[in-house]
Order: structure tokens, then sequence, then C-alpha cells
């Protein structure tokens, strides 16, 4: 498109020089300028068409290149399942090009730190339902690991909301949820920290504390009769937090 707008320009460039050439010879002979002033004057108006025609191209691709020249700036955190928020803004206040059918493209914000919170809240929430548990128990796992905090790592390479250790995404995300995962995308993470949270709690008949403490140190790790004493405060502390959230208080909001 940008190579067929440069030839159509050099074309209209010829034509311009040329119709006013011509005039110029005609009036600089006077036995020709009565017989030929008809088409002089034509000239002269085509000259002055395809003058503005050009100026109007050369317009036309400058605002469609400031156009093209869009900055995109991606989230870090996709909204939820892939989707994610976008900034779209031409330079030097250019419109932004149509969409390949005809309708204006749409500018989108980045998600602010409270929408972005508020989003947390959503996928913990439905991942909690999806997998059976009080909403307020994922929630609150979540926030005793992480503080609903995407980037953060911990020591042992454990990532997102809800901690989810690679190789754990890489094991059970197929055997518990029977789909590869990503524990850097918020909805993989959540998805599968409630179901390694189900599977826990399922596995300890049901007793909350044993569950918590096999969600902290591992499945397999935990002796039900002698919790370790780091255990024991993790399992106190989102306990407390889940009747919080339960209660309807919000323990993100100090």
């Amino acid at each position: 498109m940008r190579t067929r707008g440069l030839v159509t320009g050099c074309a209209l460039a010829g034509t311009a020089a040329l119709a006013a050439f011509g005039a110029a010879r005609v009036e600089s002979d006077p036995a020709l300028l009565n017989g030929i002033r008809p088409a002089a004057n034509a000239a002269e108006a085509d000259a002055a068409q395809a003058a503005a025609a050009l100026q109007n191209a050369a317009a036309a691709a400058q605002s469609q290149w400031a156009a093209e020249q869009v900055m995109v700036q991606e989230d870090a955190q996709p909204l939820a399942d892939g989707v994610v928020a976008l900034v779209v803004k031409p330079r030097s206040g250019a419109a932004l090009p149509a969409t390949g059918d005809g309708r204006p493209p749409r500018e989108r914000a980045i998600p602010s730190p409270l929408a972005t919170h508020e989003l947390y809240r959503m996928l913990l929430t439905d991942a909690a339902r999806r997998h059976g548990l009080d909403p307020g128990l994922v929630m609150a796992v979540a926030w005793w690991e992480s503080g609903w905090d995407m980037s953060k790592v911990s020591d042992t390479g454990a990532v997102g909301l809800m901690q989810i250790d690679p190789g754990t995404a890489r094991d059970l995300g197929p055997k518990l949820l029977h789909r590869t995962l990503d524990p850097h995308d918020p909805f993989d993470n959540a998805d599968l920290g409630a179901a390694v949270l189900k599977s826990d709690l399922d596995d300890a008949g049901g007793n909350l504390a044993v569950a918590l403490a096999s969600y902290y140190e591992g499945a397999g790790n935990v002796d039900p009769s002698n919790l370790d004493p780091n255990a024991q405060v993790y399992v106190t502390g989102v306990t407390a937090l889940q009747k919080e959230f339960d209660s309807g208080q919000d323990p993100t909001h100090p």
C-alpha cells in the first residue's frame, strides 16, 4: 500500500511539472497564445489539481505513518484465560487506523492496581467454586501465600497467586485438570491452586488443618498427628483469614 502511494505521488508530481512547464511556454509565445489559451488554462487547472492531490497524498501518507506507529503496552498479567489488556495510542495525535472490517479500533486502558486486585478476587472465587471449595478459603490461601501478587516468586521457585511450583504445574496440571498449564497465567495459577487444595482436602478426609499443612509442605510430607510448627503457623494464619473473608470483611484492604 505504501509503495503504491509513492508511485502515485511521483506520477502526480510529474504531471504537475509538465503542466506547469507547458503553461509557461505558451504564455511566452504571443502567436500561439490566443489559439491555445483554453488548453493552457485547462493545463493550469490540471496542474493545480495535481499539486493539490499530491499534497493531500503526502498528508495522508504522513497521517498513515503516524497512525501505524502505535504504542501497544501489554499488562504483565492476562485478565483471564488468555485475555489481556492493551493500550493503543497513536503518535502525534493521529487517528488510529480502522480495523480490517472498517470498524474504528478500541482504545483500552491497562487495569489500575485496584482493578487488577478485583480481577484476582474474581479468578480465585471462580476457581474455588469450580472445585467445590469455600471461596474464602482459596482467597485466604492466596493472600497468605503471595498477597495476591502474581509477580511474586519464592526462594524455591513457586510463582504467582497460589505460589505454584512449575514442576507441580507440569505434573499435576494434566492429572487434576486434564490440560497443560502455565503457572505464570493468573487463571491457570488460581485454577491449579484450588485443584491442589481440593485434592489435599480429599486426601485428608476433610481435615482442613491437615489439608492446609499438605498444601504448605507438599503432599506426603505431613504427619497428621504432629504438624510442623511452621505448618501450624500457616494453618492458623490461613484459617483466620478465611473467617474474615467469610464474614464479609476484607483483610486485603486494611
